[in-house]
């Protein structure tokens, strides 16, 4: 049974689609992630990428997030996730899209503070993912990517490995990779 962990929604059950593709984020990788987070969270804009049952973005906008974008590429979990939303107080600050991930990234032109990428451990290349995700961050932003820890680690694009911070820490059968924007010193 999913729940949210903090904030204003603290303690309330979330719905799980049900498909064998989906396994949610176990509770301990969404404690280190919205540690890690800490107050960056208030009023930051959230996109939930591979959304399930909005648990990462519902979090988010339990901890204070101003706002959260949610895709996903099947119709019951967007059905899912409105009725999470609203269970939880959160339509007002919460847009689901009903799209697939990648095309979404492709032709969005919204960034976003925080991104959350959860897409199914069965997939295993993530370099357009990851490439389309990061230029939706703000200067600022950070996305969070989950994968297999069984599997390689995510591959950064060569073009991107100096304009990135990368750090990766392995939560059982969870690999959370962390990606921000390497910051320039400015004269």
């Amino acid at each position: 049974m999913l729940r949210v962990t903090t904030g204003t929604a603290k303690g309330k059950k979330l719905q799980l689609p049900n498909t064998q593709k989906l396994t949610a984020v176990q509770e301990v990788v969404k404690l280190a992630m919205f540690a890690i987070i800490g107050d960056r969270i208030e009023n930051s804009r959230c996109l939930d990428l591979y959304a399930g049952s909005g648990n990462l973005g519902i979090e988010a906008l339990s901890r204070g997030a101003g706002s959260c974008d949610f895709v996903d590429e099947s119709k019951y979990a967007m059905e899912i996730i409105q009725k999470n939303l609203k269970s939880c107080g959160f339509t007002d600050s919460a847009t689901p899209m009903w799209d697939e991930v990648l095309k979404f990234l492709a032709n969005t032109e919204s960034t976003y503070d925080l991104i959350f990428a959860d897409p199914y451990y069965t997939d295993t290349n993530h370099r357009h993912l990851l490439k389309l995700a990061v230029a939706r961050l703000t200067p600022t932003g950070v996305l969070f990517m989950l994968s297999s820890s069984t599997k390689p680690p995510v591959d950064i694009p060569k073009e991107l490995v100096e304009q990135l911070q990368v750090e990766t820490r392995r939560y059982g059968k969870t690999l959370l990779t962390i990606i921000a924007k390497r910051l320039t010193s400015r004269p």
